[in-house]
């Protein structure tokens, strides 16, 4: 049966999303909305250190699309889905030692949204 499964996802045309809610680690990360919103936040709001605020991307993620949440593919968090897709690299930053760590996030080299 996992075999079956493995090869129809493999044939999926690339803009179909395969999302697995019981096993959200089979889902095809990288062709998720989810996953291309939150490639687009990093060019759409403002940096820290060079990444992109978690929080932030969730703030526009939201002015996107209301529905466009974690639940959705399966996942509690979004910073699961940044470390399940395994696009992102992910820091947690604190500014003093007596901060709270904000979440940070970049795309990978080669994994970047395409703009043109």
């Amino acid at each position: 049966m996992v075999a079956v499964y493995t090869a129809l996802k493999q044939q999926l045309p690339a803009h179909v999303e395969y999302i697995n809610l019981s096993e959200p680690y089979e889902t095809n990360w990288p062709n998720t909305r989810i996953v291309c919103a939150l490639q687009q936040a990093e060019l759409e709001t403002e940096p820290v250190h060079g990444m992109t605020s978690l929080a932030r991307a969730g703030a526009f993620l939201r002015s996107l699309d209301a529905d466009l949440i974690p639940q959705t593919y399966g996942v509690g968090k979004l910073k699961r889905i940044l470390l399940l897709s395994e696009v992102f690299d992910v820091v947690e930053h604190r500014s003093h030692a007596a901060s709270r760590p904000i979440t940070l996030y970049r795309s990978k080299p080669g994994s970047r949204l395409k703009t043109e």
